[in-house]
């Protein structure tokens, strides 16, 4: 009779137990695997620690992340927007907003949704960078929680410049002397890929004739054009002659051009904050973090353009697509990862790492982890007169494949900025 009492009990137990066991199932959630996408992946200076946390995540959440990041070029901004379009879209990603996002607006979740369900979510990103006019849809909503703003600048290995008694480029008469002096000497003066990745000299070429004013336009007519955006990209043929790229800058990537750099062949090269050479105690090394200094664009002799303008801004967000907001399972998980990522302290691990500008007030950096560039670029920002965002990521994605398409034949006298300009137009209608 015990026996049987003891039974009835245990079973009783294991009954309750397991009812238990299913209500901390169903209030955990069941554990899932997000497929999530960045550009955390190459030589970005996230990718080390976006694996790191990732596992961290996946540790304390029970969840699990697929992780398809890679390099952020063109080609693989393109395939991102593909796989929107083919269903294959990620769960989370992180992505650049603008118009290279308008093509998916309506298969990702706007933060004004996701607040209803989570009002902490992004709730930590300054209001400025979260309502930014290229991280709203057409009805001004956010669609992207930002992480850090970026600058852009050239890059100058300054030991070559000493070497060869030049100045750095304040303006672009100096700026013509030392490519001329380099060029005569047998060193690159500026490591580019025309072929690959000549978005960098779109914008400041630009800035370099019309100021901040160019890149405040994003024309649909011709008669929108500012007489700057032909100027400025006449510039291409003018810095082609002088012997400024390699010779295969039509042929190279940008990884190809980066290591002209590294290795000390090319005096100068023009790319954004994330960019790094190794630290000063890499034995072996060619150019250290020592040798170089970040200086702001050349203004062009006629300008209006402020001296000391730099290029920045918030680029890129996180996302959760719909597709993975309308799985019920996936939906909680999501915002968990994402909150993680964004947090003050994700944010500051963030910025350490890649030298970023946090956009939340809540993180400071330990500038003690900042390297040189990062310093460098902070001290150029609190003196520039202005900082613009990129103009092409305001561009319709078909309209700036036109410049990306056709600048070494400008670079070349093959085609003039102003046929490339009339293209572009053409191309850089709302969707």
């Amino acid at each position: 009779m015990r026996r049987a009492i003891a039974l009835g009990l245990s079973a009783l137990m294991c009954t309750a137990l397991l009812s238990g066991c299913s209500r901390e199932t169903d209030e955990g959630g069941k554990k899932v695997t997000l497929k999530v996408v960045t550009q955390f992946g190459g030589e970005d200076p996230n990718t080390e620690l976006f694996n790191t946390m990732i596992r961290e995540w996946e540790n304390k959440t029970g969840n699990k992340v697929t992780n398809n990041s890679d390099k952020a070029d063109n080609e693989w901004k393109s395939k991102v927007i593909a796989d929107f379009t083919t269903g294959g879209e990620p769960d989370v990603m992180f992505f650049f907003n603008g118009t290279v996002a308008e093509p998916i607006l309506d298969k990702i979740v706007t933060v004004d949704e996701i607040q209803k369900e989570d009002p902490e979510y992004g709730k930590n990103i300054r209001s400025a960078v979260m309502n930014a006019a290229g991280n709203l849809d057409a009805e001004g909503r956010p669609i992207s929680v930002p992480m850090t703003g970026i600058a852009e600048g050239l890059f100058c290995n300054k030991t070559l410049f000493a070497q060869y008694n030049l100045e750095l480029p304040s303006d672009w008469a100096s700026f013509m002397k030392a490519i001329e002096t380099f060029k005569s000497n047998g060193v690159i003066p500026i490591a580019a890929s025309l072929g690959g990745e000549a978005h960098y000299f779109f914008d400041h070429l630009l800035l370099a004739v019309g100021g901040d004013e160019a890149l405040a336009v994003n024309p649909t007519t011709e008669a929108e054009v500012p007489a700057s955006w032909a100027k400025g990209l006449s510039l291409l043929k003018t810095m082609y002659d002088a012997g400024d790229f390699p010779k295969d800058t039509a042929s190279i990537k940008g990884d190809d051009a980066r290591i002209y750099f590294r290795r000390g062949e090319a005096a100068m090269y023009l790319d954004g904050s994330w960019f790094s050479v190794v630290d000063a105690s890499t034995e072996g090394a060619k150019v250290t973090e020592e040798d170089v200094e970040v200086v702001p664009f050349p203004s062009y002799t006629e300008s209006t353009n402020k001296p000391g303008t730099v290029l920045s801004g918030y680029t890129s967000g996180w996302y959760i697509s719909r597709k993975c907001w309308d799985d019920k399972d996936k939906r909680a998980a999501a915002i968990d990862f994402v909150k993680s990522m964004s947090s003050d302290e994700g944010i500051t691990r963030f910025a350490e790492a890649n030298g970023g500008f946090p956009a939340s007030d809540g993180v400071k950096v330990d500038e003690s982890k900042m390297t040189p560039q990062k310093r460098q670029f902070d001290a150029l920002l609190k003196a520039a007169p202005v900082t613009p965002g990129v103009l092409q990521d305001n561009l319709q994605k078909a309209a700036f494949e036109v410049y990306l398409n056709n600048a070494t034949k400008i670079a070349r006298g093959e085609i003039t900025p102003e046929e490339v300009i009339r293209e572009m137009v053409k191309e850089n209608q709302p969707l």
